[in-house]
């Protein structure tokens, strides 16, 4: 058992993983975050400019013919936007109890 990340973790990599998390959140939210982190670093950083970068680098990633920037069909949607890191994985816990629970 691990856990690893990445953004084909769960389409290419590990196709067959038991549980699989696509983690998400809004792109003003992922650019305030990378802002935050950068300034923690003592690098300087615009949000304005993450923001850019992040959407260029998603729309590469999602254009890609090998190894799209995709969720696995079925993997657990999870939207951080706006949650703490407890929320985020009380929410995958959550949502993976609710997934294993024999109908």
């Amino acid at each position: 058992g691990a856990v690893v990340e990445g953004r084909d973790i769960g389409t290419v990599v590990f196709p067959d993983a038991a549980v699989k998390v696509f983690l998400t959140a809004s792109d003003e939210e992922r650019a305030r975050r990378r802002a935050r982190d950068e300034a923690a670093a003592s690098r300087e950083s615009d949000v304005e400019a993450v923001r850019a970068d992040l959407a260029r680098r998603d729309s590469l990633d999602s254009g890609r013919a090998a190894s799209p920037l995709v969720a696995a069909p079925d993997a657990i949607l999870v939207d951080s936007t706006e949650r703490s890191v407890d929320e985020v994985v009380a929410a995958i816990v959550e949502a993976f109890e609710r997934r294993e629970t024999p109908a």
